[in-house]
């Protein structure tokens, strides 16, 4: 009797919680940031993965692009081939990360190979760009920070900054609010964790754009609970990377953007 009476009433307290965490979370006011990045936004914007072996025909031809980013110990900011890199350490038989190796030992004479993402100045002009940081570079920040004045976007108008990482995305944020950032796995894998507990209301989002392809551990991701609640925080959604047959799928969700490897 004793047991049952115990269990009953930790269920009571649970329940109680529960439904004033639920009513906590739903209760929380949101303000839209307006970002130069959304206007003049109309229809949803593709955005195509660049790599080094076509970054030069890409940015003659896409609007909106996709470049994955990673920094070298010298403090260069590169462009990468991912899939080209962990094959190349493959048959190197070696791992080691960019951050600890600089540009002149990545660097060679196959298409394939990192390039800077500063001879590319003035064809970067008027894109619009997701930065995709590949890795989790010590001093990733301040180089990523003196890059993007060297370009000429220190205002962050015209770029998303996204990592798997979450201290990258982390240390530049405090170092430059303004910019707009993506999410991180660790957020994702947050979000996804309290929608299942059917608290989504309470989690936190950090990021400005939730960013993941459309599914998730072969479910859909973006079902309807999470974009309605993405939608009330004012957040954006883009789909990707996924591939150009997935493209309709993703249409249907009307994100602001898709990327298309």
């Amino acid at each position: 009797m004793r047991l049952l009476t115990a269990t009953i009433i930790s269920l009571a307290v649970c329940l109680f919680f529960f439904v004033l965490i639920k009513m906590w979370g739903g209760s929380q006011l949101y303000i839209e940031y307006k970002h130069p990045f959304y206007a003049d936004v109309t229809d949803t914007l593709i955005f195509k993965v660049l790599k080094p072996q076509n970054l030069n025909a890409g940015l003659k031809t896409e609007n909106n692009v996709y470049l994955n980013v990673a920094v070298t110990v010298d403090k260069k900011l590169i462009v990468i081939d991912p899939a080209y890199e962990t094959d190349k350490q493959t048959s190197e038989k070696r791992t080691s990360k960019f951050q600890s190796r600089s540009f002149d030992e990545i660097q060679s004479t196959d298409p394939n190979s990192a390039v800077l993402l500063e001879n590319y100045k003035n064809e970067l002009q008027d894109k619009r760009i997701i930065f995709n940081m590949s890795d989790n570079p010590l001093s990733g920040s301040p180089v990523f920070i003196d890059t993007m004045k060297n370009l000429g976007f220190e205002a962050g108008n015209n770029f998303v900054f996204v990592s798997a990482y979450d201290p990258p995305a982390k240390d530049l944020k405090e170092l430059q609010p303004t910019y707009l950032f993506g999410s991180t796995e660790p957020e994702i894998l947050r979000i996804k964790a309290m929608e299942s507990l059917f608290i989504l209301e309470a989690a936190t989002f950090r990021a400005d754009i939730i960013i993941h392809p459309l599914t998730y551990y072969n479910r859909p991701f973006f079902t309807d609970k999470l974009i309605e609640n993405i939608n009330k925080r004012f957040k954006k959604i883009i789909i990707g990377p996924i591939a150009e047959s997935e493209k309709e799928e993703a249409l249907k969700l009307n994100p602001l953007g898709i990327i298309i490897n």
